[in-house]
């Protein structure tokens, strides 16, 4: 037991062993009083927790006893240990539903103005109102709803009654313990039960909680089941305590819209790579507060976009605008989300779903330039994808469903898939006036391509960017996106040309044969310059009209074709015409209006 590495078994297939390890990486953290030094490894069949030094004796023995988590006062007529730091649940609540009704009471004011300043104010008057709600009030909440409480009070005065007996102080047995249940890549329950033994304590044991282990759903989890009852499984409670630490620490509780009146619970938990426990606390910290979304499936693309950029943020050398002794991969120290979908079954919730987002792999920071642009890119990103225009629905359903197989998997047919698909929905809500739907930029869809170039050479073989880089290419998209979205900002009254609908669809779909996206490039030159010819015709030779598409454009466009990839070219082709970079969109004060409008309505 007294060693530097420590060994978390994988026996779950879900965030149970995460929680495990990262509560693991605290205790041990406490006895080394230097939790700086802890780091947290996957090493595929278990969670390593590492420290500098080896743990020794004396440092077991002189460790005081320390809550692991709060205790938290979830009824009236709960008794608090005498001396305690404690949480009021009903008191937090009442501050919880006061800054709700708080809020409802300013956004009814915002809907009555139409004045732009005005409205920012009172959005500001929303973010600054306070008392605000706790940080961990998701997981506080969740564990009165799905009824973990009794058990939390259970497992805090396990350790907190048994600390001492007899006036001996028994804390380090407790330690010792938990540093014998880990100590080998075995599983060693015995061993660490009869050192707790020694101790001669009374412990209540506990239940499996299904908010800590997804995977052991109540009544099934006999090893040969012969009929299904209510009880859940009994568990070795030391692990219970431990999976409650980390549950303030990587767990984050979102409500999930699934109609007006209907919302279950998604649970996502950030599962470690390679990465010290203090890192990863402040990760989550750090962008926990900033997540927003209503559904399963925007929830999913928030929270790896965002986890993304915060990453980035947080790099010590891009705080610091010092020099990058190394690039920085989110991948290589965070895994991704574990998750679990519960279901609303009348007065309870069950869990329907268990699943694993993995981060993108694509994303790489070499340079304080790189960081920049990645923050902006992931950015925007989040706000078309995450926002409340694209539904989960249809065709939306569609588009946020490939996004997020691409975001998780790095696929570049799911993004090119996802951006072609956008671009059908972009210039139909366009066409109906709602400029808050906006599209690509162009100068970031470049950066994008060119940030991972090195990523994307190892799975096609070429480099992207001399798509970006050729004449013919450029000229073509430019020419799609005259006739297309750029023409769809014009007043009606003012466009010379007319809006070409259905391009989006009929690249796509063409884009699957060489033979029928070259010809249709080529009809589609042809209605172009015909079309030029007639307003210079109309309007007289000194007319300022559109650049034409030369012969010399389509044989570049087509020798691209041949060496690349007919999907790929089309589709990217469907991608970069229909991007628009920002000063030639809606009005930027506009956006934000609508921006904060949507995420302000979804808190109220």
């Amino acid at each position: 037991m007294y060693q530097k590495d420590f060994y978390v078994l994988k026996d779950s297939g879900t965030y149970s062993n995460v929680l495990e390890a990262i509560g693991l990486s605290q205790v041990i953290g406490k006895i080394t009083k230097n939790q700086e030094c802890v780091k947290i490894r996957d090493i595929l069949t278990h969670f390593q927790v590492i420290v500098d030094d080896a743990i020794t004796e004396d440092m077991v023995n002189n460790t005081n006893y320390f809550d692991g988590f709060t205790f938290v006062k979830f009824k009236e007529d709960t008794l608090v240990p005498d001396g305690v730091s404690f949480i009021d649940y009903k008191k937090e609540k009442s501050i919880n539903e006061n800054q709700k009704k708080k809020e409802k009471e300013i956004y009814q004011q915002i809907l009555k103005t139409n004045d732009r300043r005005q409205k920012k104010l009172l959005f500001k008057e929303i973010e600054e109102y306070m008392p605000k709600k706790r940080g961990d009030w998701d997981i506080l909440s969740n564990i009165n709803k799905l009824k973990v409480s009794t058990s939390y009070e259970k497992l805090f005065n396990n350790v907190f009654k048994n600390k001492t007996i007899e006036s001996k102080n028994v804390f380090p047995t407790f330690l010792r313990a938990i540093l014998t249940l880990y100590s080998l890549l075995d599983d060693n329950t015995f061993e660490a039960k009869k050192v707790l033994k020694q101790g001669g304590g009374k412990f209540d044991e506990v239940k499996s909680l299904q908010m800590l282990n997804p995977h052991q759903v109540k009544g099934v989890n006999k090893e040969k089941a012969t009929g299904i009852s209510m009880g859940a499984e009994d568990v070795l409670w030391i692990r219970e305590y431990l999976k409650i630490i980390g549950c303030f620490k990587v767990m984050f509780v979102r409500p999930i819209q699934v109609s007006s009146k209907t919302w279950d619970t998604k649970i996502y938990v950030l599962s470690p790579k390679e990465i010290d426990y203090i890192r990863l606390s402040l990760l989550q910290n750090s962008f926990k507060p900033s997540l927003r979304g209503v559904t399963s499936l925007k929830m999913d693309i928030s929270s790896i976009l965002l986890f993304c950029k915060t990453f980035i943020e947080n790099i010590e050398e891009y705080k610091t605008e010092r020099p990058f002794l190394k690039s920085y991969k989110p991948h290589h120290y965070v895994s991704g989300f574990s998750t679990a979908y519960l279901k609303k079954l009348g007065t309870s919730e069950s869990v329907s779903n268990i699943s694993f987002l993995q981060l993108p792999d694509f994303i790489e920071v070499k340079n304080r330039s790189d960081g920049d642009d990645w923050i902006i890119i992931l950015e925007e990103h989040r706000k078309i994808f995450s926002r409340d225009a694209v539904k989960e629905a249809g065709q939306g359903l569609y588009i946020l469903q490939s996004y997020r197989s691409f975001i998780s998997s790095g696929s570049i047919d799911k993004f090119l898939d996802s951006l072609s698909s956008y671009s059908e929905f972009l210039i139909q809500e366009i066409s109906k006036e709602h400029y808050y739907v906006y599209p690509f930029s162009q100068t970031l869809l470049e950066k994008f391509f060119k940030l991972t170039e090195d990523y994307y050479m190892k799975t096609l073989n070429k480099p992207l960017n001399p798509i970006f880089q050729n004449e013919g290419f450029k000229n073509i998209a430019k020419a799609i996106r005259n006739s297309t979205i750029s023409l769809q900002y014009i007043p009606k009254k003012s466009r010379d040309y007319e809006v070409k609908y259905g391009m989006a669809q009929d690249l796509k779909r063409k884009s699957a044969y060489r033979d029928e996206l070259v010809e249709y490039i080529m009809e589609f030159t042809a209605f172009y310059n015909a079309e030029n010819a007639r307003i210079k015709e109309r309007k007289g030779d000194n007319a300022k009209t559109r650049s034409n598409i030369k012969q010399q454009d389509i044989e570049e466009f087509v020798s691209l074709v041949d060496e690349y990839d007919s999907n790929l070219i089309g589709k990217l082709l469907c991608a970069y015409g229909y991007a628009l970079d920002r000063k030639e969109k809606v009005d930027e004060n506009d956006i934000e209006l609508i921006e904060a409008n949507e995420e302000h309505t979804e808190e109220v």
